[in-house]
């Protein structure tokens, strides 16, 4: 009995490694691991090389460098070009880059180890910041004054938060003093009206019922959206 369970346990063990070419198992891969190093959250203007170069940097499950893994580089939303040929190689440092140019403003990139699934990072790009209002007064989700902004930016897209945890998004067109705002939200609406520093913020019955309260918002960056 003892024999046949001592088998049996062999015969697992051995299911469980994998082959070679030759049929003899082979020591599993070792763990590696993906860091972002640098170049996230750049601005971006389309046609201009980013700033910095988008870099990273591979490590074994020890957290040491590990040399010559191959990184691949993709856009995965928004448009642009790579000035680096795909894939790069890591040096001793562990360490790789990669420069790009945006053609939008708004872009997406992974970085990712070559023939290894889930083993990649995300980079993000960033609008110009044009303009920033905020709220002089408390509303009913921002107490303290000035913790509610609307942020708009150079490609005509705008960021309404509420302190540190809400966001919403959205596009914006003007027309004389009137700026319409769009949320993605697609019942979402707002008309903005521009007097002097002032922005006079009104929104439709779907945004007030989910929350957004008309009211006065006071440049504190920037120039007004155009």
């Amino acid at each position: 009995m003892r024999a046949l369970l001592a088998i049996t346990a062999l015969a697992i063990l051995a299911a469980c490694q994998d082959a070679g070419s030759d049929g003899s198992p082979t020591a599993p891969e070792p763990e590696l691991l993906m860091f972002l190093l640098s170049g996230n959250d750049q601005v971006a203007v389309p046609g201009e090389a980013l700033g910095s170069p988008l870099e990273v940097q591979v490590r074994d499950g020890w957290g040491g460098a590990v040399a010559g893994v191959r990184v691949t580089w993709s856009v995965t939303s928004g448009h642009g070009a790579f000035n680096t040929p795909s894939p790069t190689v890591t040096g001793a440092d562990g360490r790789t880059m990669a420069s790009f140019t945006p053609s939008t403003a708004r872009v997406e990139l992974r970085a990712a180890i070559e023939g290894r699934a889930g083993s990649n990072v995300l980079f993000r790009t960033t609008p110009q910041l044009t303009a920033v209002y905020t709220r002089p007064s408390a509303s009913s989700y921002c107490s303290p004054p000035g913790c509610e902004s609307i942020a708009f930016y150079a490609d005509h897209s705008f960021a309404i938060r509420y302190g540190e945890a809400l966001d919403y998004f959205g596009t914006y067109s003007r027309n004389g003093p009137v700026v319409t705002l769009v949320f993605r939200q697609e019942t979402w609406r707002a008309a903005a009206r521009i007097l002097g520093d002032s922005l006079l913020v009104e929104y439709n019955f779907d945004a007030n019922m989910s929350g957004f309260e008309d009211g006065a918002f006071i440049l504190k960056e920037g120039m007004p959206p155009q």
